[in-house]
């Protein structure tokens, strides 16, 4: 990848694709959603980590194939409008544009047309294509997986922007970033932190305020 002098941060669900939760789509899909209830239960009261809450989770598909999996999610999902267009327009003029998600590989992984510079997502464990257990990248606090990321690609964090629209964003917004978009925000602390709301189902108006940010620095 080439040296980008600024970059974009997206979520993935609810921002990316028109879907609330990447886990709750594959328990719909496996039939599992009902067993995964205890689980978010557990977790909700505080009794088990993040990471036991996705491990029993990805418990409930040991055995599953991938494969099949991801032509059942590529059959459901529906990308955001636009998501493709917003990030070619991105990329072209300069910006690295990746995802910080706490969703699932496998939903990212079955969207078409979008190539991003870097991804942050939990990861399926797999042997000989059948899921045995997941590997946790990204918890519900996305902060330091961030502040890394800047260091990492030595871009600063007030020359980032990040765009979300959960509780779990809520982090990433707290820090001295660039950039706040909230979209379709389901979290009042969300939107109290943005500089922008964006409320309908369209990333191509995400991108042209990243683009006229962009444009105020971006030439300097």
């Amino acid at each position: 990848m080439q040296e980008k002098r600024a970059v974009a941060v997206f979520d993935l669900d609810g921002t990316f694709i028109d879907v609330d939760s990447s886990w709750r789509l594959v328990h719909r899909i496996l039939g599992t959603e009902k067993a995964a209830e205890e689980n978010m239960k557990l977790y909700a009261r505080g009794e088990i980590s993040y990471e036991e809450w996705a491990e029993r989770d990805v418990a409930l598909w040991i055995g599953v194939s991938m494969k099949d999996l991801a032509e059942k999610v590529k059959a459901t999902i529906k990308p955001m409008k636009n998501a493709d267009v917003a990030v070619n327009l991105l990329r072209r003029s300069g910006i690295a544009v990746g995802v910080i998600s706490s969703g699932i590989d496998v939903v990212l992984s079955s969207l078409e047309n979008i190539e991003l510079d870097f991804i942050k997502i939990n990861r399926m464990i797999l042997e000989n294509d059948l899921i045995k257990g997941v590997k946790v990248e990204v918890g519900f606090d996305k902060r330091d997986i961030l502040v890394k990321m800047s260091r990492d690609m030595a871009v600063p964090l007030d020359k980032i922007a990040v765009i979300g629209d959960g509780e779990n964003d809520v982090s990433m917004f707290e820090l001295p970033v660039g950039l706040r978009i909230a979209f379709n925000p389901r979290s009042r602390r969300l939107v109290e932190l943005a500089d922008y709301i964006v409320a309908y189902k369209d990333l191509l108006p995400v991108a042209e305020i990243i683009l006229n940010w962009f444009r105020n620095f971006g030439n300097k």
